[in-house]
């Protein structure tokens, strides 16, 4: 038995409840998911399960399952709290929800058996409202307008659409460089070139001097 947020429930449940009763939806601001085996187990709760140990072995595994979870308003939440069954049962029926009032008239028990008997009929109730995700019918397109087939691309000052293709390496005279990220291709490009000329690379980045920030404040001093 796999527990559930119970704030997820809640969506779920009132899904549940919109698809079957056509009813006017409800805010989700203004339900509340009441735990039928209180979150807070009393004494007489103990007793009722089976004892101490029992009440908590069934409480650690199913106490968040969807069975034991049902919409109710905000003031039937506190209303209920952790009564024992018998009361909660009076209150349960006059409920607004039908996937909550009519717990009242199909379990007059709540223990072990209830819960599992619940979790089953929930779910199949779910696979009825929830709509499952479309079967696509378009075929998957890169981000390009373009089909690209593996060649070689010289770099120039000439813009070249580049969109959706994959970058493998650089080709440096004989030189191959692994480079499969376009944003380490200016670092590796910089790099090569500092190693054919280093003079001359300083001297073209002085004449092209371009700062992390824009304003003029400190100015000699920032990073280039």
């Amino acid at each position: 038995m796999i527990n559930i947020n119970p704030s997820y429930a809640g969506v779920l449940l009132l899904k549940i409840e919109e698809y079957e009763t056509k009813n006017i939806p409800v805010e989700i601001s203004e339900v509340t998911v009441e735990h039928l085996m209180p979150q807070s187990i009393s004494d007489w709760w103990k007793t009722y399960l089976g004892g101490e140990e029992m009440a908590n072995n069934i409480y650690n595994e199913y106490l968040n399952c969807i069975g034991n979870l049902t919409p109710v308003s905000q003031s039937y939440n506190s209303t209920m709290s952790n009564k024992p069954w018998p009361d909660k049962l009076s209150i349960l029926k006059n409920v607004q929800f039908t996937i909550t009032s009519e717990i009242a008239n199909k379990s007059l028990d709540w223990n072990k058996a209830n819960i599992l008997e619940r979790n089953e009929l929930m779910a199949n109730r779910a696979l009825k409202a929830i709509t499952s995700p479309l079967i696509r019918t378009r075929p998957f397109r890169t981000k390009s307008a373009e089909d690209y087939s593996p060649e070689i691309y010289t770099l120039s000052d000439i813009s070249i659409p580049m969109n959706g293709s994959t970058l493998v390496s650089i080709r440096y005279g004989d030189n191959i460089i692994k480079c499969s990220k376009w944003k380490d291709l200016l670092v590796l490009i910089c790099s090569e070139l500092i190693k054919r000329d280093e003079h001359y690379f300083k001297i073209i980045v002085d004449d092209n001097i371009i700062h992390k920030a824009t304003s003029k404040q400190n100015y000699p001093q920032k990073i280039r």
